[in-house]
Protein backbone atom coordinates (compact mmCIF):
# COMPACT_ATOMS: atom_id res chain seq x y z
CA UNK A 1 0.00 0.00 0.00
CA UNK A 2 1.53 3.33 -1.11
CA UNK A 3 0.99 5.98 1.69
CA UNK A 4 0.99 9.56 0.39
CA UNK A 5 3.02 12.16 2.50
CA UNK A 6 0.37 14.26 4.44
CA UNK A 7 1.75 17.36 2.96
CA UNK A 8 -1.28 19.29 5.84
CA UNK A 9 0.73 17.87 8.90
CA UNK A 10 4.08 19.42 7.17
CA UNK A 11 2.79 22.91 6.60
CA UNK A 12 1.39 23.01 9.71
CA UNK A 13 5.14 22.42 11.31
CA UNK A 14 6.45 24.91 8.90
CA UNK A 15 3.66 27.72 9.87
CA UNK A 16 4.21 26.32 13.92
CA UNK A 17 8.42 27.23 13.61
CA UNK A 18 7.79 30.30 11.41
CA UNK A 19 5.36 31.89 14.06
CA UNK A 20 7.63 30.39 16.79
CA UNK A 21 10.82 32.47 15.66
CA UNK A 22 8.50 35.51 14.69
CA UNK A 23 7.29 35.36 18.43
CA UNK A 24 11.23 34.84 20.33
CA UNK A 25 12.11 37.69 16.91
CA UNK A 26 9.70 40.29 18.28
CA UNK A 27 10.18 39.66 22.47
CA UNK A 28 13.52 40.01 21.89
CA UNK A 29 13.09 43.43 20.21
CA UNK A 30 11.15 44.81 22.55
CA UNK A 31 11.89 45.36 26.47
CA UNK A 32 13.95 47.81 27.97
CA UNK A 33 16.86 48.79 25.77
CA UNK A 34 18.31 51.54 28.49
CA UNK A 35 17.33 55.43 29.04
CA UNK A 36 18.96 57.29 26.20
CA UNK A 37 21.56 59.99 27.27
CA UNK A 38 20.27 63.74 26.75
CA UNK A 39 22.56 65.86 24.75
CA UNK A 40 25.17 67.76 27.56
CA UNK A 41 23.48 71.34 27.57
CA UNK A 42 25.54 74.29 29.84
CA UNK A 43 23.20 76.90 31.77
CA UNK A 44 24.47 80.13 30.72
CA UNK A 45 26.38 81.83 34.07
CA UNK A 46 24.23 84.42 36.03
CA UNK A 47 24.56 88.07 34.87
CA UNK A 48 26.89 89.99 36.53
CA UNK A 49 26.69 93.87 38.11
CA UNK A 50 23.01 94.94 37.90
CA UNK A 51 22.53 97.93 38.27
CA UNK A 52 19.28 100.38 38.70
CA UNK A 53 19.50 104.06 38.68
CA UNK A 54 16.86 106.46 38.21
CA UNK A 55 16.18 108.54 34.23
CA UNK A 56 13.28 111.12 33.42
CA UNK A 57 12.05 108.43 31.45
CA UNK A 58 11.66 105.48 34.39
CA UNK A 59 14.08 102.95 36.44
CA UNK A 60 17.18 102.32 34.07
CA UNK A 61 18.59 98.91 34.36
CA UNK A 62 22.48 98.25 33.67
CA UNK A 63 24.40 94.99 33.50
CA UNK A 64 27.73 93.36 32.68
CA UNK A 65 27.93 91.52 29.39
CA UNK A 66 26.21 87.86 29.52
CA UNK A 67 28.90 85.48 28.11
CA UNK A 68 28.75 83.59 25.11
CA UNK A 69 26.06 81.75 24.07
CA UNK A 70 23.47 83.77 25.51
CA UNK A 71 20.24 84.11 22.98
CA UNK A 72 17.55 86.00 25.42
CA UNK A 73 17.61 87.47 28.66
CA UNK A 74 14.36 87.81 31.08
CA UNK A 75 14.16 91.00 33.32
CA UNK A 76 12.18 89.67 36.01
CA UNK A 77 10.59 92.85 38.29
CA UNK A 78 9.01 92.83 42.10
CA UNK A 79 7.34 95.53 43.13
CA UNK A 80 7.87 96.13 47.00
CA UNK A 81 4.36 97.65 47.56
CA UNK A 82 2.74 94.02 46.82
CA UNK A 83 4.76 92.27 49.43
CA UNK A 84 2.39 90.60 51.97
CA UNK A 85 4.49 91.00 54.55
CA UNK A 86 8.00 92.82 55.28
CA UNK A 87 9.76 89.70 55.78
CA UNK A 88 8.08 87.51 52.87
CA UNK A 89 9.69 86.45 50.18
CA UNK A 90 9.55 88.67 47.09
CA UNK A 91 7.16 87.55 43.68
CA UNK A 92 9.09 88.24 40.36
CA UNK A 93 6.93 88.41 37.77
CA UNK A 94 8.67 88.52 33.90
CA UNK A 95 9.15 91.97 32.75
CA UNK A 96 10.31 91.69 29.48
CA UNK A 97 12.79 89.82 27.43
CA UNK A 98 15.27 90.63 25.37
CA UNK A 99 17.20 89.14 22.10
CA UNK A 100 20.22 90.46 20.46
CA UNK A 101 20.21 93.21 17.72
CA UNK A 102 20.36 92.96 14.24
CA UNK A 103 24.58 92.53 14.55
CA UNK A 104 24.03 89.90 17.34
CA UNK A 105 25.23 92.03 19.83
CA UNK A 106 23.49 91.11 23.38
CA UNK A 107 21.65 94.41 25.44
CA UNK A 108 23.59 95.20 28.38
CA UNK A 109 20.72 98.04 29.48
CA UNK A 110 17.03 98.57 29.63
CA UNK A 111 14.80 101.32 30.58
CA UNK A 112 11.17 100.12 32.47
CA UNK A 113 8.93 103.15 32.02
CA UNK A 114 6.10 101.04 33.27
CA UNK A 115 7.12 102.08 36.64
CA UNK A 116 4.32 104.39 38.84
CA UNK A 117 5.13 107.32 40.55
CA UNK A 118 6.79 106.45 43.86
CA UNK A 119 7.42 102.91 42.98
CA UNK A 120 9.66 100.89 44.50
CA UNK A 121 10.87 97.30 42.62
CA UNK A 122 13.53 95.30 42.51
CA UNK A 123 14.61 93.54 39.73
CA UNK A 124 16.54 90.37 38.99
CA UNK A 125 17.98 89.13 35.12
CA UNK A 126 18.21 85.65 33.90
CA UNK A 127 20.55 84.56 30.84
CA UNK A 128 19.22 82.18 28.43
CA UNK A 129 20.73 79.38 26.35
CA UNK A 130 19.61 78.81 22.80
CA UNK A 131 18.22 75.38 23.60
CA UNK A 132 15.80 76.92 25.88
CA UNK A 133 17.43 76.68 29.34
CA UNK A 134 17.97 78.64 31.58
CA UNK A 135 21.32 79.56 34.01
CA UNK A 136 20.46 81.40 37.35
CA UNK A 137 18.99 84.16 38.37
CA UNK A 138 21.02 87.17 38.84
CA UNK A 139 21.65 89.18 42.20
CA UNK A 140 18.48 91.55 42.34
CA UNK A 141 18.96 95.38 42.69
CA UNK A 142 16.13 97.94 43.69
CA UNK A 143 15.32 101.32 43.95
CA UNK A 144 12.53 104.01 45.10
CA UNK A 145 11.06 106.32 43.47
Amino acid sequence: MNRRPDRNGARRWTLAILVGILCVTVLWACGRKGDPLPARVEKPAAIGGLTVERSPEGFRLGWAPPGAGVVRIRILRSDVAAAPCPGCPKEYRLLTELIPDDAGVMPATYTDRSVQEGAACTYRLVACGPEGVCGEESAEAGIKD
